[in-house]
């Protein structure tokens, strides 16, 4: 598949003529890394911003392309007395690994940002956190 969504992707199947165009919205990839992340123990949610919350962007997730590389910043919100560096080896693996079986889409960074840390069990509380929702 060449994923050159800038523009949309040409889609060929098994090195026939192209027969399609597919278009992939950064919204996509922000909603892959927020069901990804949101699936790893320690994860309580993403921290969004003001300014996202008033443009409708998902909370916590930035997402740069450029060809068929993706690169997302990701800030976290996760549990008191979790190893971080061993939560965000294990968020980048199942966020990048999603979205190159998801998309076809090479993965050049995921860059995790720990903004908060709350009490296990207390699920954060904070306006403009999410939870694996994508929103």
């Amino acid at each position: 598949m060449n994923a050159n969504c800038r523009g949309g992707a040409d889609v060929t199947d098994e090195g026939r003529e192209t027969i399609g165009r597919v278009e992939i919205s950064d919204r996509v990839f922000s909603e892959i890394a927020c069901r990804e992340a949101g699936t790893v123990s320690g994860v309580v949610g993403l921290r969004g911003s003001f300014v996202e919350a008033l443009t409708g962007k998902a909370k916590g997730i930035q997402v740069d392309r450029t060809g068929r590389d993706v690169s997302l910043e990701l800030r976290l919100c996760v549990e008191y007395g979790v190893n971080i560096p061993a939560l965000a080896a294990k968020v980048r693996e199942r966020v990048a690994g999603a979205i190159r079986q998801m998309t076809g889409m090479r993965v050049r960074a995921v860059n995790i940002h720990v903004d908060s840390i709350v009490e296990a069990g207390s699920g954060g509380g904070e306006k403009g956190e999410t939870k694996g929702s994508g929103e």
